[in-house]
């Protein structure tokens, strides 16, 4: 079997909520904090960020509060945001951040 597509892409996956969260079954990211979140999103490292399990209002306000403007200006510099999800709750947000 060959290699996977993106093997030789670096990613770095910071969990942003309480890491009292995370399960066995989860794997582990690279770091915790919103502080780690915001200096990964303007460190100019990526060119993508992949925002995932965006399902509670307590979590939409955290994510919009302390997240919002430094992904704004990450799509405004150039950088693509995915947020793959069907939660409803996701609609307010797009709409709030990026007039969609």
């Amino acid at each position: 079997m060959g290699q996977r597509p993106f093997d030789g892409h670096k990613s770095y996956r910071v969990w942003c909520t309480d890491p009292s969260h995370l399960s066995s079954r989860d794997v582990s990211p690279d770091a915790f904090g919103i502080d780690n979140c915001v200096a990964e999103i303007e460190s100019g490292k990526y060119h993508a960020i992949i925002v995932v399990d965006f399902s509670n209002d307590e979590d939409k306000e955290n994510f919009e509060g302390y997240l919002g403007d430094h992904l704004q200006k990450f799509a405004a510099a150039g950088g693509v945001i995915a947020f793959p999800s069907s939660e409803s709750i996701l609609v307010s947000s797009l709409k709030q951040l990026f007039d969609v």
